[in-house]
């Protein structure tokens, strides 16, 4: 079945990175991460969420 970027939804990229782990100080087999903590980098602002409100922020330096 088609996807909305014209690939076949079946396609997957390929499997390059399986089995490994990638650290800033280079890949990794996941057995020697040992514990970790994921965590992701969210930026959100509900400030104008109930009405119009004044940009706090240099939109051209946030992103």
């Amino acid at each position: 079945m088609p996807s909305v970027f014209g690939r076949d939804s079946e396609a997957k990229l390929p499997d390059l990175c399986v089995g490994r782990v990638m650290t800033v100080n280079g890949d990794i087999r996941p057995s020697k991460m040992g514990m970790t903590l994921p965590h992701e980098y969210l930026v959100r602002d509900f400030d104008g969420l109930h009405g119009g409100s004044a940009i706090r922020y240099d939109m051209e330096k946030a992103f």
